[in-house]
Parts: C-alpha cells; structure tokens; sequence
C-alpha cells in the first residue's frame, strides 16, 4: 500500500472549503471593520436628521434616508445599501406595504421596522412578512439607538455570513460534480453521507440509493481484507492511503479501481472523503503491455532492439543464450561493440542507411560470440518511427543457421531459417501493434520470394524426393504464416471499431458466402435481430462455419437462430448436426493456440477476444458425439448503458421462427 501525491490536493482544497462553510460565521467582519451603508425611510425629516446623527455615534453607519416609500425605491435602483430601517406609519404607502414591494422587486437587504407605532398586530405581520428585526422609537434615546445600531449590525453580518456560506457551500459542490473521478464521503463507520455523480454513473445507483450504503454494500474486498478496519483509523489521524481494489455495480458486476483514502475535517468532525478512478482500460493495457513482453522475451530467435544511437535497448532470454553476453551485460552498449566482428562492422553503414530509409534488411552474417567461437546467422532487421516519423530505432530477429551450413550449396536449409525467422516476427506482430504495422508488409513480401525461390528449386530439384519433400513443406509453412498474419491484423483492429448496430442476418449471408463450394446447409434464422456489434461480427460467423466444416466431419447443416431467454438478454445460437465436440476439448476451445491438429488454433480464441469486446459471453452445450453448440448471451443494455439488440418483429416472422422452433 502506498501514500498517494496526485489527489492530495484535492482533498485538501475540500476541506479547506468544507471548514469555510462551517466557520464563515465567524469569518465575516462584525460591521467595526468595515462601513455599514444604512437607508433609514421616515415621513419627519428632523426625525431623520437627529436619527442620522445619534446612528453615526453609535458605530461606523453611513447614513441616507428618504422620506417615502417612493423615494427609497427611486434611491435602491441606483444605489447600494447593506440595510434599511423604515417607519411603519406613513402616507401613501406604510412601512409594511413597503417591505411587500422590496420582496416583489427581489430585493434582498435586510429590513428593519422602526417605528412609534407599538401595536402587537403590526409586530407579528412584519416578522410574517420578513422583517429581520422590529424596534419601538419610544423610550430614551440611548437604548432605543443602541438596541437599533446593535440589530442594524446584527442582520448585516447574518446576511454576509448566509453569502458566504452559500459561495462555499457552490465551491463544493462544483468541486464534487466537475471531479472527472467518482468521490464518496464517508462517517467514521464507512456510511456513505455524500457522492457525486460520477460515483453514482460508475456504480449504476442514485444519489438517494448511495447515501445510508456502507463501505461494504459497494467493495467486499474492503472486508474480506479489513481494509476498512485497518485504515479508517489511520485516516481520521491524518493519513492518506491508495490502493487497488473491486467494486460492485447495482447490476452485481464488478470493475478494478484505484482507491485513494484521506481526511476531511467538517467543523470537528472528521470524515472520510474517498476518491475512486475506474482503472478498467489501464488494467487492459497493462495486460496487453505483460502478454507482449511475455512474446518478446520468450520468443525462440534472439530479439534485439536498439535506439536511434544503435546502442541496446532490448536483449532477449535467446539473444543470451546465442550471443553468450547477459541482459546486464549487453544493455546500453552499442551493438557492434557487442557483436564487434568484421562482417557486422563493414555492413554497418549499409544497414543504418537502408533501415533509416524505412526499408528492412535480411541477409547472413558470422557473428562472434562472448567466448570468441563464431557462428553463422541470417539476421532480419526492421526499423520503427515514432509519430513524427522520426527513425527512433529498429529491431532484429537472429537465427543460428550452424546446423544448415555444413553444405553452402543447401539453400533449402537456409531458407527454411529465413522462413523460421519470418515466422517469429509474425509471432510477435500478433499483438505488437507499433512493429505489425512496420513489418506486415515486408514479410508478406519475403514469403513470396521464398514461395518464388521454393517453385524453382522445386523444378531443379525435380528428381530429389527428399528435396521436393522439403521445399513442400516450406510452401506450407508459408501459407500458415499467411494466415498467422491475418489473424494479427484482425487481433490488432480488435475494439478499434465504434460500435454500431448490426443485421445478424446479413452478416451471417455475408460469412456464407466466402466460402466457395460449401457443402453443409446453412439456415439462417436470425430475421429482424440487430445486435450491437461492429464488422468482425461476419469474421465470427466465418470462423465457426470453418470451425464446422473442417472437424464437424458428419455435419450437413448449420442453424443460427436466437431465442429472448428473459427480459434482460437475447441467446445467439450456432449449432451444427455434427460430431461434436469432446468434454475434455470442451475446456480448452477458446484459449490461444488449441489446435485438434491442421489449423493454427486462433480461430475459436479470436471469437473469444470479438465476444468480450461485445461484452457478450459463449459457451459451447453441445452434445459429444451428436452436435457442436455455441451460445452467445447478449445483454439487454452494455456497460455503458447502450442497448445491446434490437428485434424487430411481425406476424410473419413470429410464425416462420415459431416453425423452425
């Protein structure tokens, strides 16, 4: 667990505010420090002189009056006041009359009724009214003015303070709902008492259903581990803690966060104010980054990467094994340095031209390793730009090729090492993005040249059986790098496309219709289903009709159909008449690789990959030895609250599906 820097300021500007709300009382100025501008409307203008006079005696007043009701309004439209007195009985209109007018004119300024007139009935319809204060002008000068100029400052500073709280209590709030993370704030006991509305958006409740839940109601990690328990104290003491944990959504779903702990202080109450950032999409790119350094590290060729200095950056488990130089050893050094034997150091330049040109570069070396022996290698060379397109370095795939030069003349052999290594920069395009876009195109065209060489070597090797037999053999090899190329450029637009809704039924016409020849009857029941989805929905279709066609053996017709399993999800099927499909290859269908034999095993982990982008789940329930079923459930509603399919029905497909069932 660890102390966190970067939302430290947050919470310390919510607590400052938080304080400012509850202390802004005794923050506003008393009226001593600052001039209070009074209007004092009465009939008498000697009674408001004398008034005018005793009042800036009595306190730091400025002091206008007017003589009706009339003259204070013309004076309140061009002039500011902080509090009016005005006299209750007067001609034309009266001090009651006038305090209705200042509330139909949306005036707020304090109103204090000061008058001779002592009668209970006029007290009580002021207060009702909204009057902040009632003084008689009867009685000695002293006590009458010193009451008034104590209310006058009174009913100022309520009215500051009541400005004040309101500008913190705003300050608040737009920190809390323009917070582009979710914020719940908690009691000591881990109550929720406030969320604002990312906290509710990420978890699917209301603000009313949120407030009373509990710690617990929302992150059952926080108490199977005691997080609560074991951090609620320290935090109240002061400190501020984050950590990675698991919420629950009102659907029951849950998603990774980043949770960050620390204090806030209302008045003398300290809270617990937490901030929670979704951290869906870095847990996906970090597994993306730890399955592509998995593939880097453990690929069989030496993989090196060097900067635009030439110096090593990257130095694979097989680069140690072939050169002899460590990961520690090689790193940071320049890679002739390293690999200083003469062939590499005259061709040096050549390949630094050709790569920072864009142009890859394959050819074989003898290159010398840590203990001095030196082997013969066909190394593949491939730069990368960055965004600008800057040449920002290259990699370089190496094959040890000693066991293919004990006879020069054998190019078979040499071919299926450059073949090999072509196969291992496919491998490792599958999912690095930043090279597959640099390589894919090379490649391609080296596999033509081997095919090219392949089909002559072939015709000059006519009468060699063991020759043909391998040169075949690499011809086949070449076909499946095609398809593991295929399959990395469709792995690679994975989730790029926006999602849109999709005709299941013409995606499925479309998938029949690649196939040339097909055998198998294809019914397709999918009238008026349109899912949310995007154009890999016909390459889905496509890989389970070829999943068909090459293992169904017996198959001789193929079903898609769905079925409204309940109100909040939609069943897709495929099934097929079939052999089936095995209860221990049941297990392992959709993980990458699995191959019965005779195909590269991406087929069924692609549906997979398509299937989580959908948000949907599969399942296969066929029956071993009678038919291969997949079920597809689609969710009424995605994770962003879109609807996940659409059907559109009448009379007449209603009976056609009702039919087929």
């Amino acid at each position: 667990m660890r102390k966190f820097p970067s939302w430290h300021w947050l919470l310390q500007r919510l607590n400052q505010d938080l304080n400012n709300v509850i202390n802004v009382i005794d923050s506003v100025p008393s009226g001593k420090a600052s001039c209070i501008r009074v209007l004092h409307v009465d009939d008498d203008a000697c009674f408001l002189e004398v008034s005018k006079e005793i009042l800036m005696t009595e306190g730091n007043f400025e002091v206008d009056h007017a003589l009706s009701v009339d003259e204070a309004l013309k004076k309140l439209k061009t002039q500011n006041y902080d509090v009016i007195v005005s006299d209750y009985d007067m001609p034309q209109k009266d001090g009651l009359q006038f305090l209705k007018e200042l509330h139909e004119q949306k005036y707020e300024i304090p109103f204090i009724l000061f008058t001779g007139k002592g009668r209970e009935e006029v007290t009580i319809q002021a207060l009702n009214l909204g009057a902040d204060g009632y003084h008689d002008k009867r009685g000695s000068p002293e006590a009458i003015y010193g009451e008034l100029s104590h209310s006058i400052r009174l009913v100022v500073d309520r009215k500051k303070a009541k400005q004040a709280l309101e500008e913190s209590e705003k300050r608040y709030r737009t920190l809390m709902e323009h917070a582009t993370d979710a914020i719940l704030v908690h009691d000591k006991k881990g109550q929720i008492i406030d969320a604002n509305q990312r906290a509710c958006k990420n978890l699917g409740y209301t603000k009313k259903e949120l407030l009373g839940m509990t710690i617990a109601d929302i992150d059952d990690e926080a108490i199977e581990n005691k997080k609560d328990i074991l951090l609620w104290p320290k935090v109240i003491a002061g400190e501020t803690f984050t950590f990675e944990s698991n919420q629950k959504r009102k659907d029951g779903s849950t998603f990774p966060v980043e949770v960050s702990l620390g204090p806030i202080t209302i008045g003398k109450e300290t809270l617990v104010i937490g901030l929670i950032r979704d951290i869906s999409e870095r847990k996906k790119a970090s597994e993306k980054i730890n399955f592509q350094a998995a593939l880097l590290k453990n690929v069989g060729q030496a993989l090196i990467m060097v900067d635009n200095n030439w110096r090593i950056r990257y130095w694979n488990d097989a680069a140690e094994k072939l050169y002899g130089w460590s990961e520690g050893e090689a790193l940071g050094h320049g890679i002739t340095e390293i690999l200083g034997n003469v062939s590499l150091q005259e061709e040096a330049e050549e390949i630094s031209k050709r790569l920072m040109a864009g142009e890859t570069w394959v050819n074989e070396l003898l290159v010398t390793r840590k203990d001095g022996s030196v082997i013969p290698v066909i190394v593949s060379c491939a730069p990368f730009f960055n965004d600008q397109g800057l040449f920002v370095g290259a990699v370089s795939i190496t094959t040890d090729i000693s066991k293919w030069k004990k006879n020069e003349e054998d190019l078979a052999f040499a071919l299926e090492a450059l073949s090999n290594t072509i196969d291992k920069i496919q491998e490792l395009n599958e999912k690095l993005r930043v090279m597959g876009s640099l390589t894919r195109h090379d490649v391609r065209n080296k596999l033509s040249t081997v095919t090219g060489y392949s089909y002559l070597l072939k015709k000059k090797h006519a009468n060699e059986a063991d020759v043909v037999n391998g040169l075949d053999k690499i011809m086949q090899a070449a076909k499946e790098i095609e398809k593991i190329l295929e399959f990395a450029k469709l792995y690679e637009q994975l989730g790029a496309e926006e999602l849109n809704y999709i005709n299941v039924e013409k995606a499925v016409d479309e998938a029949t219709a690649l196939f040339s020849g097909l055998t198998i009857k294809i019914v397709n029941d999918c009238h008026g289903l349109t899912v949310l989805a995007d154009s890999f929905l016909r390459q889905l279709f496509y890989n389970l009709i070829d999943n068909t066609r090459k293992y169904g053996k017996t198959a001789t017709t193929i079903r898609v159909s769905y079925e409204e399993a309940d109100e909040e999800s939609v069943k897709l099927i495929y099934e097929d008449d079939g052999v089936g499909i095995s209860a221990e290859n049941n297990q392992q269908l959709f993980k990458e690789g699995f191959s019965t034999g005779g195909s590269t095993g991406y087929g069924l982990f692609l549906i997979k990959k398509m299937i989580d982008v959908y948000g949907w789940t599969i399942e296969e329930t066929g029956e071993s030895g009678e038919c291969a079923r997949f079920v597809m459930t689609i969710p009424k509603a995605n994770k962003n609250g879109k609807e996940g399919y659409q059907i559109a029905q009448n009379d007449t497909q209603v009976k056609n599906r009702t039919e087929r069932s």
